[in-house]
């Protein structure tokens, strides 16, 4: 849930391009590993997210997802959450708010089910931007 430090340093044409060239070597690989390539997908979906290009970012992200999806361990498992938590500002204007409350309320379950694999940083840091959400919501 942690800023990499291209947002931090503004270098994000540079952490873009070294996440955009280590994708691309993962994927010209034999066989590619999904496991190896999400974490560079999730990467760049939330450098393009912070970058205020939801459109990529939102590509990304799904990949992300999709990848972490597929296997039924991993539906549940702490990193899982961080891209539910990390894809919301992506999600289209016309349904953002219910589906990032649906991504919060489950990324939320797996970090307290996760327990010692999670910070309670994290817990509260969820419970907060769900808090903000329901703040800002248009009824």
């Amino acid at each position: 849930m942690g800023r990499p430090i291209a947002f931090l340093t503004g270098q994000y044409a540079a952490a873009g391009q070294a996440w955009q060239r280590c994708l691309a070597i993962q994927e010209k690989l034999p066989a590619p590993k999904p496991a190896l390539v999400q974490p560079g997908v999730h990467m760049l979906g939330g450098l393009y997210r912070d970058q205020y290009d939801f459109p990529r970012a939102e590509e990304f992200l799904k990949r992300a997802l999709d990848v972490r999806e597929k296997k039924a361990s991993e539906r549940k498992h702490p990193e899982t959450a961080n891209i539910l938590v990390d894809a919301w500002p992506a999600l289209p204007n016309d349904w953002r708010l219910r589906r990032a409350e649906a991504h919060f309320l489950r990324a939320l379950g797996m970090y307290e089910r996760a327990g010692a694999f999670t910070t309670k940083h994290v817990v509260g840091e969820t419970l907060s931007t769900l808090g903000q959400l329901y703040w800002r919501w248009e009824i």
